[in-house]
């Protein structure tokens, strides 16, 4: 199997295909919103923080002698399959998404670990049988079973009528130096699964899932594969599995501060994995219209747990589904879905968003077209953008080609004669002939 490929750890955290968990390094300020301690912690990738901060769920701090080892003296390192936190050529911590809900960690060289778990109301842990400690974190809407594989754990949880007062873990090391965990994420409740493999072959595992992901991306020249490692690993690691309000499989724009899907940055993953992975790209196209309202809106921005309609994006969705299809044949019923369901969403423009009744429609805030902080919405809205006309004229364009493709003759007309019509309604206001 290849080597796999170094990754930065300042910027990236570990997570992999499918799971809403991630670890990485957080920076002071981040931690939750707030001005927590900076280091290693396990995120939930559940919801979406306006803030666009990272909900860190569980801080690792390396022990040694009994004592907390500083920051400074504590090397990251990242790859595809595992997190580290080096403290010397023997001494190290490591972690590993074996499955989705289920991360392993495992320190050796003598090595202690404190894990602190976020504190709050009604958060509280307990011993749950031999070797197991389950982790209910309300404030975070995260449960997780605790499993000692190896090496010795104690429980620091004194309760508080309502909740724990602190919730902290210590693991210490066998006689050959070395501690193992798992950390299980569920929701209604937890059953054991019994993972045989030690920690080398859940790494391998993992990287050789990623090399297979990745090799199938277009080739690149030697001096580009550090950069196509990158964006393959961003990409892996920030699809999420079907969970609440997301239907499909999802890619997430990142895992570290927006863990969601936003109303057109989904056009973009959804192109660039259409050479590679033609199935999944039509399910990014698609996932924002699994929210439309009937009235044909799409939300700003989506979760599992969350979504917002106060905005919305910019109409490019026919102008992408136009370079997607290039990549990815689609079905007799794909077509009749992306046609019903850009109908409505081109219709809503010109029926919601035309507030002079002029036919061109209007932005009402710079989040609408994508472009937040736009100096065009300086001196405030509505905005009658040529770019949002010019995007309905495209989409109106798909449309007909899709109603062409699927034998409705007059339904294509139509939407020609209607891109014509939006079209010169846009030149009579907007060009002035220079």
């Amino acid at each position: 199997m290849p080597t796999a490929p170094l990754l930065d750890p300042a910027y990236l955290p570990l997570s992999r295909r499918g799971s809403y968990l991630a670890v990485g390094h957080v920076w002071p300020g981040h931690v939750n919103g707030q001005e927590g301690p900076p280091g290693v912690y396990l995120r939930t990738l559940h919801g979406f923080s306006l803030q666009g901060t990272p909900r860190c769920a569980l801080r690792f701090t390396p022990v040694l002698d009994g004592k907390d080892i500083p920051e400074a003296n504590i090397k990251l390192a990242l790859t595809p399959s595992t997190f580290s936190q080096l403290i010397d050529d023997r001494r190290r911590i490591d972690f590993n998404f074996s499955a989705n809900q289920t991360l392993r960690v495992r320190g050796t060289g003598g090595l202690s670990l404190r894990i602190d778990a976020a504190a709050g109301s009604y958060n509280y842990a307990r011993a749950a049988g031999p070797g197991l400690w389950e982790l209910n974190l309300v404030t975070h809407k995260l449960q997780l079973m605790l499993r000692l594989r190896r090496g010795a754990a104690t429980l620091d949880s004194p309760w508080g009528e309502y909740a724990s007062s602190h919730i902290i873990a210590h693991l210490e090391p066998d006689a050959s130096g070395t501690w193992e965990i798992e950390l299980h994420e569920f929701v209604a409740g937890w059953k054991p699964t019994d993972d045989p493999r030690d920690f080398a072959a859940c790494a391998c595992a993992t990287d050789a899932e990623f090399s297979a992901w990745r090799d199938r991306l277009p080739a690149v020249a030697p001096a580009h594969k550090r950069t196509r490692d990158l964006t393959a690993y961003v990409m892996w690691s920030c699809l999420v599995a079907p969970c609440g309000h997301l239907r499909r499989e999802t890619m997430y724009m990142s895992n570290n501060r927006m863990p969601a899907v936003w109303a057109w940055d989904h056009c973009f993953n959804a192109l660039a994995l259409a050479p590679a992975h033609p199935a999944l790209a039509w399910d990014q196209w698609a996932v924002i219209f699994d929210f439309q309202t009937p009235a044909g809106s799409i939300p700003d921005v989506a979760s599992d747990a969350d979504f917002i309609t106060n905005f919305v994006k910019p109409p490019i969705h026919g102008w992408a589904l136009r370079e997607l299809r290039r990549h990815v044949r689609l079905t007799p019923a794909q077509k009749r879905h992306a046609l019903a369901v850009l109908g409505r969403w081109t219709r809503w423009w010109l029926d919601y968003r035309d507030d002079d009744h002029d036919g061109l429609p209007q932005y009402n805030h710079g989040n609408d077209s994508g472009w937040d902080n736009a100096t065009v919405f300086a001196h405030g809205t509505p905005v009658e953008g040529p770019d949002l006309a010019a995007f309905l004229i495209l989409q109106m364009d798909e449309c007909a080609r899709l109603a062409d493709e699927l034998g409705r003759p007059a339904a294509a007309r139509r939407w020609r004669s209607d891109a014509d019509a939006l079209l010169a309604r846009l030149l009579a206001h907007s060009w002035r002939g220079d």
